[in-house]
């Protein structure tokens, strides 16, 4: 269950190509309450998704860079996790970006209908969130898909961090070649490559943390 399910308020949204919003349409107001119930569930599956797909070291045997383990990803996996800045990773290298490279991050997690690449891309093609996205544009006249790309990028836009995504794959870990990035711990020389969204940064700390200490937080908030 979301804390903040992703609604589409105050804007109509026609399911079909044929048929026109109502306000008086029982029938109309389901079709709402199940394109909110989508896309909800599609911003969910999101943050899930980035995370098992978080490569492993070098060598598989080593393990994945993130301090997740499988039985954890439901429970962290969260919007939560994304907004804040410790990050739960063995090392990461990091640069903040901000305003149209934020946007352009944006682009490739949730592409414009009619712009969704050709091209197959790693990690991305076979995410749920992904797959659902793409059929709800396809699904949706364009009016309506044009809606959902502005709402989701509202919630984007408050996320704090994300993979550092190249146009190949989703994941990067090789050592950062340009630009200003920035290692945790210091003498790491890789590790995923992070996108931390400047707009939202404030000279935050940005440092590594312990998955069960995350979840002993959360347990104790909830006492």
């Amino acid at each position: 269950m979301l804390r903040n399910p992703l609604q589409l308020q105050g804007r109509d949204v026609a399911l079909r190509a044929n048929r026109q919003p109502s306000d008086d349409s029982d029938e109309e107001r389901e079709n709402q309450c199940s394109l909110d119930s989508r896309l909800s569930n599609i911003w969910a599956q999101l943050f899930f998704n980035i995370i098992k797909c978080v490569p492993n070291w070098r060598r598989a045997r080593d393990g994945s860079w993130c301090t997740i383990t499988k039985d954890d990803w439901c429970s962290v996996a969260t919007e939560d996790l994304f907004k804040g800045f410790k990050l739960l990773f063995e090392a990461v290298q990091w640069k903040h970006i901000r305003g149209d490279e934020w946007f352009a991050l944006f682009k490739h997690f949730f592409p414009k209908k009619g712009q969704v690449p050709s091209v197959k891309r790693q990690n991305f093609t076979s995410c749920k969130y992904y797959i659902d996205y793409v059929a709800l544009l396809d699904f949706l006249p364009n009016q309506s898909a044009k809606i959902v790309y502005e709402e989701l990028y509202k919630k984007f836009r408050d996320l704090a961090w994300l993979p550092y995504v190249h146009s190949d794959r989703m994941w990067c870990t090789s050592q950062g070649s340009s630009g200003n990035w920035h290692h945790i711990p210091g003498d790491a020389t890789g590790g995923p490559q992070i996108a931390i969204n400047g707009d939202v940064w404030n000279n935050h700390p940005i440092t590594l943390r312990n998955a069960y200490a995350h979840l002993r937080e959360e347990e104790e908030e909830d006492a």
